[in-house]
């Protein structure tokens, strides 16, 4: 046999001649920083009499509530960004088609081909959603993509594929909903980013993986501490909501767990 690329099972001299291959762990530490957000909200004696007089609303409790809503909603577009910091990071180093990637949809080709519809132009783009799901399974070693991210556009053209299939489930990045479920297509979970342009065509596919595979983790230092004084000028409450936690990527090449892909759709096909 000439090393791995010998002839296996082993003949019995082969195996009297060698030595079995090593496989052993390689364990590495990161060091991750922390940061902090905070949110506040202040308030009126006058406003809080006259808003439950006339409402009947609790505004202290309702601001607070609102409160919670901004705080989720900032670690939820953090965990976003990352997940396309990611996906643009293995973009980078995929396979090339002329200068774009060859994941990326230019349905210019549609006026060139002719005979192109619609309809056609769309699985094209699910054929490219699909070559990615599968690099990431090849690359990643882990498995196929689970969801993707994408603008309210291009969420609208894969509703109207033969085969989607609405599935309202709960987002698997984060539970405080700032990313909707609008269906899925096959085993991939479509969710529409309500912060994306709706000229911002890109889509990123992603996994998430358990704490020891390669990803993109969520670490809650301190996730919601509420502070409330009652301030000096006003006599009324005052509430203060923060956070300290970090977003990072850990595992080795947790980029190839993602994928961005990038539609240029000039000829307005898709929409």
């Amino acid at each position: 046999s000439n090393g791995a690329s010998g002839t296996y099972p082993m003949s019995r001299q082969s195996d009297d001649e060698s030595y079995a291959g090593v496989i052993g762990p390689k364990i590495s530490s990161k060091t991750v920083a922390v940061g902090t957000i905070e949110v506040s909200s202040a308030l009126r004696r006058t406003e809080i009499e006259d808003i439950k007089a006339n409402t009947g609303m609790d505004i202290v409790q309702k601001m607070e509530s609102v409160l919670v809503n901004e705080l989720s909603q900032t670690i939820s577009k953090q965990i976003v960004a990352k997940v396309f910091e990611m996906g643009d990071l293995n973009r980078a180093s995929a396979p090339l088609r002329g200068a774009d990637s060859i994941f990326d949809l230019d349905t210019a080709y549609a006026n060139v081909v002719g005979g192109e519809t619609t309809h056609a132009v769309q699985r094209k783009l699910i054929t490219k959603i699909a070559h990615a799901s599968n690099y990431i399974a090849t690359e990643g070693r882990v498995g196929p993509a689970q969801y993707l991210i994408t603008n309210g556009g291009l969420a609208a053209a894969l509703q109207d594929i033969a085969g989607y299939t609405i599935n309202p489930v709960k987002s698997k990045l984060n539970g405080q909903g700032q990313l909707y479920p609008v269906g899925s297509i096959g085993d991939i979970s479509i969710y529409v980013d309500p912060y994306m342009r709706y000229n911002d065509n890109r889509i990123v596919l992603g996994r998430k993986n358990n704490p020891d595979q390669p990803g993109i983790i969520f670490v809650p230092y301190l996730m919601a501490q509420s502070i409330s004084v009652i301030s000096e000028a006003t006599f009324a409450p005052r509430m203060l909501l923060r956070s300290r936690y970090a977003v990072t990527e850990v595992g080795w090449f947790p980029q190839k767990q993602y994928m961005t892909i990038t539609v240029t759709d000039s000829a307005q096909l898709l929409n």
